[in-house]
């Protein structure tokens, strides 16, 4: 429950945006207003888009706004005002939603694995973050998500457990792990969910509330080892022992994250 030191977020962000300069430097500047409606997530340029962490944040806004979307639809907008468009507190408030644009995977992730997802997660929306409810009562949910309609969403399928999380100013984080979530990376092959489990998040923004960094940890369990499996050659150790697997891994990433709108389809309007 302790937000990220400045130090810490200074190494995290050198981290970040040092994995992600390479490939996320082809990306078009942000338009000069917040957020997304209309393409479901917003990008930034990795080599210089982003203030020092350390900062209080600037009036800066990021990403692109564009009205429309989900009109008539059961449930209700996280991130919004009722015309569409996303707020921009002075600090973080409840009913806020942030996804992914840069990651880099980071010890203890094994390192054939980390550099892999560090590979297919460069121009890629791995994971979503999304903080509703009123303290003392707030919950988080941490999992890939969807476009439908100009919002994010969770897959059907695949719609996360809250847990209850903590907020302050910019700050925000849980308390206690989630159950589980889903990474979602695109190989080859195509797009591939990437289970995780006993999910812990913390994370720190700036610029009013309109991006930051998030610091995940979570277990890739043993017995869904095969789907993580996919993503690495095996080496000549998997080759000795004869198997690949048999035990839980521990991943952690960092992930630079923007504010988006999103859709919680259950909630009632």
């Amino acid at each position: 429950m302790i937000p990220l030191s400045t130090a810490l977020r200074t190494v995290a962000w050198a981290s970040v945006l040092g994995a992600g300069v390479a490939c996320q430097s082809e990306r078009p500047p942000p338009p000069s207003a917040q957020g997304v409606s209309g393409g479901g997530k917003t990008h930034n340029d990795a080599g210089g888009a982003f203030s020092d962490m350390g900062g209080s944040g600037g009036a800066e806004s990021v990403g692109g706004s564009q009205a429309g979307g989900a009109a008539g639809q059961p449930g209700s907008v996280i991130g919004s005002t009722g015309s569409g468009g996303i707020t921009e507190p002075a600090a973080c408030s409840s009913d806020i939603a942030f996804q992914a644009v840069s990651s880099a995977f980071v010890e203890p992730t094994p390192k054939a694995l980390a550099l892999r997802l560090n590979e297919l997660t460069f121009d890629g929306a791995p994971i979503s973050f999304v903080l509703q409810g009123e303290a003392p009562d707030q919950t988080l949910q941490a999992s890939y998500t969807v476009d439908e309609d100009g919002y994010q969403v969770f897959p059907g399928a695949l719609i996360p457990p809250e847990t209850p999380a903590w907020l302050q100013d910019n700050d925000f984080g849980s308390v206690a792990p989630q159950e589980e979530g889903w990474l979602l990376v695109t190989t080859e092959e195509g797009p591939l969910e990437l289970p995780l489990r006993n999910i812990r998040v913390t994370a720190s923004t700036e610029s009013d509330c309109t991006r930051g960094l998030a610091v995940v940890t979570g277990v890739a369990p043993a017995e869904q080892a095969d789907v993580w499996e996919e993503l690495v050659e095996p080496t000549a150790e998997d080759a000795e022992d004869g198997e690949r697997g048999g035990a839980d891994m521990t991943i952690r990433a960092l992930f630079a994250i923007e504010l988006v709108e999103f859709h919680d389809r259950g909630a009632t309007p």
